[in-house]
């Protein structure tokens, strides 16, 4: 089968990788102006009008949003279009234990948690997705025994056709992507679409407060959505090992640390949550930490058309904000500056003896950085420079 991957990224790289070892014909579609290794055959984008009736498939990587102009001019001509996912899940020789992970917040931290316990207990578990690992990698490893944790993003969800998880754990929905979607509403029915294909025998997890908007005639387990997102993870996490009659995971579970720059406790005085790119996600941040009077929170990136009203009225110490969104946030207390540097300075120059740094973006990176890991670091320079670690 001739198969053209939209894309250039780690998920169409992989695909194309699976593509070769099943037999199909790869190609990548991709711009001019981009490097591709040699090992790759590739089409430029403005060669699809010349070629678009070879191929039989088109396979979208989740960096195609829905008003990319190669997606709506293949869908003129009625091609089968799916995603890197539902490829994978395709090519699959056999049929692990899908567990599925989807909402704005929490998806990550879930995701390793249940990976964690799963390892520790020998079991033959693997992760993937949105998490930086293509389901496309792992796809021909799994066997009928395997367990599968997959991490998924709304464009993830958006090109499934037959994907099927055992169980789906939806966090939350909450505005997110508002700058890569055509609106809320679709937002969320791109991560309802994770249990579109599930049965009456499999299981959908998901907090109280998307209940309304839930019609699944499966089995339903409703997780409290406590103040505290820590404990509503772990909530979860005890959900799905009860689903799968597990016992005696309790002490891996309270072994797990978290997820690296997920809230990550660096000392009494200093919260590293590098890895928040939502105003609810910080939030939840400052919920956990709860001692407001004492707290300064850096936040700062690339704003994606979020709503920032209930975030920066917490009262708090102080907002220091840095970056393209510093120029939209205004108040009494908060305090613009330009970069991650100039608002750890700021930090430095009002902080006493009793205060508090929570580091939590609620914003992209990509204004200022290649990635979140590219800025999450620079945050660990700084602090080290500083003696705090």
């Amino acid at each position: 089968m001739n198969v053209l991957i939209i894309g250039n990224g780690i998920s169409a790289k992989s695909a194309y990788e699976l593509a070769l070892k099943t037999k199909d014909n790869p190609f990548l579609l991709i711009g001019k102006e981009e490097k591709i290794e040699e090992k790759y055959r590739y089409y430029l984008n403005e060669e699809l009008p010349q070629i678009i009736n070879k191929f039989d498939l088109f396979v979208i990587s989740p960096g195609v949003y829905f008003d990319d102009e190669r997606l709506l001019y293949i869908k003129q001509y009625n091609k089968k279009i799916i995603g890197e996912i539902e490829y994978a899940y395709l090519k699959m020789e056999h049929k692990p234990f899908i567990i599925a992970i989807t909402g704005s917040n929490g998806k990550t931290s879930i995701t390793e948690a249940l990976y964690y316990v799963l390892s520790k207990l020998n079991y033959d578990v693997y992760k993937g997705g949105n998490i930086g690992i293509p389901f496309s990698s792992i796809s021909l490893s799994l066997s009928n025994s395997s367990f599968l944790i997959l991490e998924l993003s709304n464009f993830q969800l958006d090109h499934i056709d037959k994907f099927t998880p055992n169980i789906a754990i939806i966090t939350n929905i909450t505005p997110n992507h508002l700058d890569k979607v055509e609106n809320y509403e679709s937002y969320v029915k791109s991560k309802l679409k994770i249990y579109k294909n599930m049965s009456v025998n499999n299981h959908l997890i998901y907090l109280e407060n998307i209940d309304g908007i839930i019609d699944f005639k499966g089995n339903k387990y409703i997780i409290k959505n406590n103040l505290n997102h820590l404990l509503v993870n772990r909530s979860i996490v005890e959900k799905v090992m009860d689903i799968l009659n597990i016992n005696n995971y309790e002490e891996y579970l309270d072994e797990f640390k978290g997820v690296k720059y997920r809230l990550e406790k660096i000392n009494n005085h200093l919260y590293h949550d590098g890895k928040s790119t939502t105003p609810e996600s910080t939030i939840n941040a400052i919920k956990v930490i709860n001692n407001n009077d004492n707290l300064i929170v850096i936040i700062g990136g690339k704003n994606k058309n979020l709503d920032f009203n209930e975030l920066i009225n917490i009262k708090v110490k102080k907002f220091i904000v840095y970056g393209e969104v510093s120029k939209i946030l205004n108040g009494d207390n908060i305090i613009n500056v330009n970069t991650l540097k100039e608002a750890f300075n700021k930090y430095k120059e009002i902080k006493d003896k009793n205060t508090i740094l929570l580091y939590s973006p609620a914003c992209t990176s990509f204004d200022q950085y290649e990635n979140y890991i590219k800025r999450c670091k620079e945050f660990d320079q700084l602090i080290r420079e500083e003696g705090y670690v």
